[in-house]
């Protein structure tokens, strides 16, 4: 009489497998690929309740990969067991007011984190890790919070706008505010001019575009002063309507004499701008880069 064999199967050769290391369960599931080798998935819920599938290319890596993903999630739940009634205060607090804006507690942490080490001028956040142990200054909360609000308003929503179509802007503005023919001759003469070298957007206009420029005219010292207050003006009409997020003409002076470049000042958005002397950590004055 034939019997069924009591043998249990073997782990590997049930799928999904599951890796068990202490109390968490992860589960590690065999496909076959469309080239009909064969990928490892590792079920991941470790940073939201929603499942995520880690492929991997072995066996051993897959299993080895959901050890340490197990491991991590019976660290967290040790932790979360013994969090104290403050802690448990805190934790709910936090998650109230990120849960309308669709954003995990755990995810907004690792992004304080990392907007740390960025501010903080960091390669990695081990390395900002081991400045703390040593008594370093790390970026405070609000130093993150006036590098927001420095990023927003170097991030401006730009309006194109061509330099001729401004210059054509600023001339009917000033008359319909009632300037003088003369004033509006004047203005309308000079930037006429400098809008024809100019035959590029508001934005892309940067404070050495406008040197070079003056430079190469080699005017005299009164019509220098005044084409330098008048691109000026130009500028300051761009950037109150959005054509530009800053003033290129501001780094020159509104003077006569040497009006050559305190700053490289670039009116277009996605240019290396300094950051104020607030984040400059260690000693160490920190760059930002405003988006490309």
């Amino acid at each position: 009489m034939k019997t069924n064999s009591s043998r249990k199967p073997k782990q590997d050769e049930t799928w999904p497998m599951l890796v068990q290391p202490g109390r968490a369960v992860v589960r590690v599931y065999r496909r076959k690929t469309p080239a009909g080798n064969f990928s490892f998935l590792v079920a991941n819920y470790a940073d939201d309740n929603k499942r995520r599938l880690d492929a991997y290319p072995t066996e051993l890596e897959a299993i080895e990969a959901a050890k340490k993903l197990a491991q991590r999630l019976d660290a967290r739940d040790y932790v979360a067991a013994s969090m104290t009634k403050q802690q448990a205060i805190e934790y709910s607090n936090s998650d109230t007011r990120l849960k309308p804006l669709g954003v995990a507690v755990d995810s907004a942490t690792a992004c304080v984190v990392e907007c740390m080490r960025i501010v903080g001028g960091f390669d990695d956040v081990e390395k900002m890790k081991a400045a703390a142990a040593q008594g370093m200054p790390l970026p405070t909360m609000t130093d993150l919070q006036a590098a927001a609000k420095f990023f927003r308003e170097h991030h401006k929503k730009i309006t194109p706008r061509r330099v001729s179509e401004a210059v054509d802007e600023l001339v009917k503005n000033r008359e319909g505010q009632g300037a003088s023919p003369r004033y509006i001759t004047g203005l309308k003469s000079r930037l006429t001019r400098f809008a024809a070298d100019f035959q590029k957007d508001v934005a892309a206009v940067t404070t050495p575009d406008v040197q070079t420029w003056l430079d190469g005219k080699k005017f005299k010292p009164h019509n220098l002063k005044s084409f330098v207050t008048m691109i000026h003006t130009l500028f300051d009409f761009c950037e109150s309507r959005g054509y530009c997020t800053n003033n290129p003409a501001e780094g020159l002076g509104r003077h006569g004499g040497n009006l050559h470049c305190r700053r490289n000042q670039p009116a277009a958005v996605g240019s290396v701008v300094r950051l104020p002397a607030m984040f400059s950590f260690g000693g160490i004055c920190r760059a930002a880069l405003c988006g490309n």
